[in-house]
C-alpha cells in the first residue's frame, strides 16, 4: 500500500509471460505532477469546484427527454381517447420514439460513473473519453490534473476521420468544450463519435498507473444524416435501409490504441497526467 495514500491497494508482484511494455513520462515529472495534485486537493473549494463541474450522472438533456416522453404519455392517451384518427399514428411514433431515446439515453449516462465514486484506472480511462464525446465537458475538466490543465494541447491528425486543427490550454470547461469540438463533437460539417471498445491497465506502481486505450473514431457528413432522416420517414423501412447505405458508405474510421498515465490523488479519484488525451502517441495536426 501507498505510505502516503490510503486508498492505494497492494503493489501486485511481477507475473511471468510476455508483458505489453509500458510507455512512461519522465519518474521526476510524475512525482512533481502528483505533490502538485494532492496539494491542489487539500484545498476544499478545490474539490467542491471539481464536482460542481462534473455534475450528476444524469445529464441536463436527459432530463428533459424524460419529461418530454412522460408528457407524450397523457397526451397520447387524450389521442386515443378522444382525438382524431389521424392523430393516433403520429402519437403512438412520438411516445415509443420518446420513450426509447430517454431509456437510450439513461443507459449512456450511466457508463460513466459520478467524480464522487472511487473507480478503477481503466474505467476513469474510458469515461474520460465518453464525457469528451457526450458533451460532458466540466466532467472531461474535473478528470485533469493541475499539471494537465495548465499544459498545452494540439488537435489530433485522426485521418481519414476529419478534425480540425488548434491549440488549447484547458484551464476551464469551456477550453475543454472547444478543443473536443476539433476531433470528438460535430464541428466543421460533421458528426463525429467515439466508441472506447477496450482499456486495460498495463501497469499500477502506488499511485500512478498506465492504461492501454483502444478507441474507435468515427465521423458522418452531417447533410448525410439530415437527409437520411428525412429519407426514413417519408420513405418508412426503404427509406431506412437506404439511409443505412448512406451511413456505412460515408462514414470515416480511425482505430486507436495508446497509453495514458493516471494519477490517483490523496482523495482515491485518478487523474490525467496529460492534457492530450493520446499522451504524445497520436500525431497533432
Amino acid at each position: 500500500m501507498s505510505e502516503d495514500n490510503p486508498y492505494a491497494p497492494p503493489e501486485a508482484g511481477g507475473s511471468e509471460g510476455k508483458k505489453t511494455k509500458v510507455q512512461r513520462p519522465p519518474a521526476g515529472d510524475v512525482a512533481e505532477a502528483l505533490d502538485r495534485l494532492n496539494a491542489h486537493l487539500s484545498d476544499p473549494a478545490n474539490v467542491a469546484a471539481e464536482r460542481a463541474a462534473a455534475g450528476g450522472r444524469i445529464r441536463s438533456v436527459t432530463i428533459v427527454f424524460i419529461a418530454i416522453a412522460v408528457l407524450m404519455i397523457p397526451v397520447l392517451v387524450t389521442v386515443m381517447d378522444s382525438g382524431p384518427r389521424l392523430a393516433v399514428p403520429l402519437a403512438i411514433i412520438g411516445t415509443v420514439v420518446s420513450v426509447l431515446l430517454s431509456l437510450a439515453l439513461v443507459i449512456v449516462d450511466l457508463t460513466v460513473p459520478t467524480r464522487e465514486q472511487l473507480t478503477s484506472p481503466d474505467l476513469m480511462a474510458k469515461s474520460f473519453l465518453r464525457a469528451m464525446s457526450m458533451g460532458r465537458h466540466g466532467y472531461a475538466w474535473a478528470c485533469l490534473s493541475p499539471t494537465a490543465r495548465e499544459g498545452t494541447v494540439r488537435s489530433p491528425n485522426l485521418a481519414p476521420v476529419p478534425t480540425k486543427s488548434g491549440t488549447f490550454t484547458l484551464r476551464s470547461p469551456v477550453d475543454v468544450k472547444a478543443f473536443s469540438a476539433t476531433f470528438t463533437r460535430a464541428g466543421a460539417g460533421n458528426l463525429r463519435g467515439v466508441q472506447v471498445r477496450r482499456a486495460s491497465v498495463v501497469e499500477e506502481k502506488g499511485d500512478v498507473a498506465t492504461v492501454e486505450v483502444h478507441a474507435l473514431f468515427q465521423a458522418w457528413p452531417q447533410w448525410a444524416v439530415i437527409i437520411g432522416a428525412i429519407g426514413s420517414s417519408l420513405l418508412g423501412a426503404a427509406g431506412v435501409i437506404v439511409w443505412l447505405v448512406v451511413f456505412l458508405t460515408l462514414r470515416k474510421t480511425r482505430e486507436v490504441t495508446f497509453q495514458k498515465t493516471l494519477l490517483r490523488g490523496s482523495n482515491g479519484l485518478w487523474y490525467a497526467y496529460a492534457a492530450d488525451p493520446f499522451d504524445g502517441q497520436v500525431e497533432p495536426l
